[in-house]
């Protein structure tokens, strides 16, 4: 067992939580790295898409994934995660204020 913020549950759910509906479904989907959270625990954004299409959710992962165009940035991946506007950290999720 593993605490979620407040809660306990079990390993494979924690885990699967957020995937499990699209590995039923059979829907594709892909989480990518997006930063860190104010405490520096790892954010990741998923992406879904439409039955068969995986391309689509491939290619938007990696248009993503690259820096701003016109820039040296460094990757998403690789900078900070500001939570948007009216939102918290709360145990490694953000949640509306």
């Amino acid at each position: 067992r593993v605490q979620v913020g407040e809660h306990e549950m079990g390993t494979v759910a924690a885990l699967t939580q957020y995937s499990r509906p699209y590995n039923l479904t059979g829907f594709p989907a892909i989480a990518i790295p997006c930063g860190f959270s104010e405490s520096g625990m790892p954010i990741s954004l998923q992406l879904a898409g439409r039955p068969f299409d995986e391309l689509t959710v491939l290619r938007a992962a990696h248009a993503y994934e690259q820096p701003p165009i016109g820039t040296s940035a460094a990757r998403r991946s690789d900078r900070p995660f500001i939570a948007p506007q009216g939102y918290r950290e709360h145990g490694g999720f953000y949640l509306p204020m």
